[in-house]
């Protein structure tokens, strides 16, 4: 239990946690003022560098804070898709093409990660060998 509170409590996690009410933000003016909309957007976007930078730096990576990491993407790039396509319905399928790709290849990057057996899903693999981006 005390294990648990501390990842909850983990730098990395804490950024991911505002960088949810930010999107949050984000979600309530994208319809009425999308200079809020964008400088909020891109402030919690800017944030996600600085997750896995602190995830790395102070030794606090865990596979909460990955899939928190990943559904933050995830929702935020759905998100900002769907408000395009209200916009903009005459691309509308072409936006929820675009939503159907980015949910689908990152999933199936993460579940291949986890077949493989990889320590986190940004792995990669190059010249046949495993590097570890963490």
């Amino acid at each position: 239990m005390v294990r648990a509170l501390e990842i909850l409590l983990y730098v990395p996690n804490l950024i991911g946690y505002a960088r949810i009410l930010l999107l949050l933000l984000a979600l309530y003016y994208m319809e009425k003022n999308y200079y809020y909309t964008v400088f909020i957007y891109g402030v919690s976007s800017f944030l996600d560098a600085f997750d896995g930078y602190y995830a790395r730096k102070l030794n606090q990576s865990s596979k909460f804070g990955a899939v928190l990491d990943m559904l933050t993407d995830r929702v935020a790039t759905s998100a900002l898709v769907m408000c395009l396509a209200h916009f903009y319905p005459r691309y509308m399928f072409l936006l929820q093409v675009w939503m159907m790709l980015d949910i689908s290849s990152h999933w199936a990057h993460t579940l291949a990660s986890a077949i493989r057996g990889d320590k986190s899903h940004k792995a990669s693999i190059s010249d046949g060998k495993r590097h570890d981006n963490i």
